[in-house]
């Protein structure tokens, strides 16, 4: 996830001279909901890519002027085409099923083997045209709902075949993402059909009856902890029907659920469906009635980062120009950065009591702001550049915006008393907002007591002049000025005009796989007294300039 953990550990001596420290984002340029991603491309709709194609990768795209004709796909039941060019489907349990190879081949091909253990090594299930690492794409239009339904969901999934009782259901593997019809995503894993484990539900999105909505799961491996692969899943969401596209929910699978042991050899029960299946399903249930268009799979590149890369130019004890760690490394001796280096997620830099990291002139030592940290434990991190700013906290996950206005007036991020955040100093804080309707006034941006008093102001601003976009604005103290955080500060925002109708919207990172710092830091809201949600926090950078 996208968080910094800056200042971790016991005593922390920082020398700023000269140099410059960064937090990147765990998904550089493809957290944003304005559509920008890794390659800026879109694909054969117009709809863009958040992840780019797979060189020579394997590609299907919905046969929008006769879906029955493409060999590649199977509705299973009739659909009929809408004026506008899209089609509808009038079932209430829909399978459409899309192959890696064609619908002839699958049925003619035999699935040599289910063991979990020889699917992993081979990275496939029947073929290597299988779909493993994909970006699922679709838009819907749910019409009418099955009264009494107990599902009530679209699932977008794959890395399996057929799902039914053959082979003990052993071809039924699945990574799913579902999208509820009230508005919830879930991750679904079925590890053979019918065993299912699932993530925690969360609140994405409006309800989705009677309005067209995108919808992407995409999956992808990278090396994991626990097992050589760990899975990749992600929920984006384009709620508006304009091609701007928000991450709404993650989810690792690094050893999750069970029942792997239940298909013969096997890792271990819990082990990640790694492997690539000739099948990928849209799936509906309980919808009678829906229409969907432009309905795509693309095999995407897998984001998997090289080998550590310690002495390239023969230099001991310095960390090698674009050197990328992925594994746990504990300084054992005085080093020096001779060049860029990123700490890659779900990996540790340690720099331990007694020695010394020292970031040379015009280099950068970049913490990817998920689970990779850099942890000082009594060490000495010495930069040598004034030019980049201490970051605290950088929470850029793209969330949910969430209103404020006179019956919500303040959304803040709460530092409990053992937060890491707890004696910082800060002079500038960056949040993500937008407007909804026509709300005028001033909204205030700083720092709040629990009597929802102002006890530092970071700087105001008129909410008539915010865009309907969710943008990011900085807010500063005046040069020389910092504050440092107090026990139960609440960070953010208060605007006390407006109503549910016209109102600020601040954007939350509502995942809550990994939050910054915990519970020691979190979102909360005051309508009539706080609310907290200990699993959330404010999209917000704090930092310090030199």
């Amino acid at each position: 996830m996208n968080k910094a953990n800056f200042l971790v550990g016991l005593s922390i001596t920082l020398l700023v001279l000269i140099g410059s420290i960064f937090y990147a984002e765990a998904m550089p340029e493809a957290k944003e909901k304005t559509g920008q991603t890794r390659d800026n491309h879109t694909d054969v709709f117009g709809i863009t890519k958040i992840y780019p194609t797979k060189n020579g990768g394997n590609t299907w795209f919905m046969n929008m002027a006769n879906p029955a004709s493409d060999p590649r796909f199977d509705p299973q039941f009739n659909i009929t085409q809408n004026p506008d060019g899209s089609w509808k489907m009038q079932q209430s349990q829909v399978r459409m099923l899309v192959y890696g190879s064609d619908q002839t081949t699958y049925e003619t091909t035999s699935i040599p083997t289910f063991s979990r253990t020889q699917l992993t090594n081979n990275g496939y299930m029947q073929l290597s045209s299988d779909w493993r690492n994909f970006e699922i794409t679709g838009y819907v239009k749910l019409n009418s709902i099955t009264q009494g339904g107990l599902d009530q969901q679209f699932t977008w999934y794959g890395r399996g075949g057929a799902h039914n009782s053959l082979n003990n259901g052993c071809e039924g593997s699945s990574t799913k993402g579902a999208l509820h019809f009230n508005g919830q995503t879930q991750i679904e894993k079925e590890s053979w059909h019918v065993k299912y484990d699932f993530s925690d539900k969360i609140t994405s999105n409006p309800p989705l009856l009677d309005r067209w909505i995108g919808f992407k799961f995409i999956v992808y491996n990278q090396p994991g902890i626990n097992f050589a692969q760990q899975v990749h899943q992600e929920i984006w969401l384009d709620e508006f029907n304009n091609n701007n596209w928000l991450l709404v929910h993650s989810f690792i699978d690094d050893g999750f659920g069970s029942g792997a042991t239940h298909c013969g050899p096997a890792f271990a029960d819990n082990m990640p469906i790694s492997w690539g299946g000739p099948i990928v399903t849209f799936r509906s249930d309980d919808a009678d009635d829906f229409d969907f268009k432009n309905f795509s799979v693309r095999e995407i590149q897998n984001n998997t980062v090289p080998p550590n890369d310690i002495d390239i130019d023969g230099i001991p004890n310095d960390l090698d120009d674009e050197n990328i760690i992925n594994s746990s490394i504990i300084l054992t001796s005085p080093h020096f950065l001779s060049g860029d280096v990123t700490v890659q997620d779900g990996a540790v830099l340690t720099i331990p009591s007694g020695e010394t990291l020292t970031v040379t002139s015009g280099k950068n030592l970049t913490v990817k702001t998920g689970s990779g940290v850099l942890i000082k434990s009594g060490g000495t991190l010495q930069v040598n550049s004034s030019s980049g700013p201490i970051i605290h906290m950088s929470d850029t996950t793209f969330g949910t915006a969430q209103s404020v206005h006179l019956g919500r007036q303040i959304h803040a991020e709460y530092v409990s008393p053992s937060s890491q955040l707890v004696g910082d100093n800060i002079d500038t804080i960056i949040i993500k907002i937008k407007k909804g309707g026509l709300p005028t006034g001033t909204a205030q941006i700083g720092v709040f007591d629990v009597n929802l008093e102002v006890k530092k102001l970071f700087g105001t601003i008129d909410v008539s002049t915010l865009t309907t976009s969710s943008t990011d604005h900085s807010f500063s103290l005046p040069l020389g000025q910092k504050y440092e955080i107090q026990p139960e500060d609440r960070i953010g925002i208060k605007f006390t005009g407006g109503d549910a109708a016209n109102f600020v919207a601040i954007t939350r990172d509502i995942d809550p796989q990994d939050p910054f710092d915990g519970i020691n830091s979190y979102h909360t809201y005051y309508t009539t007294t706080w609310v907290p949600f200990i699993d959330r926090d404010l999209y917000m950078i704090l930092q310090e300039n030199p």
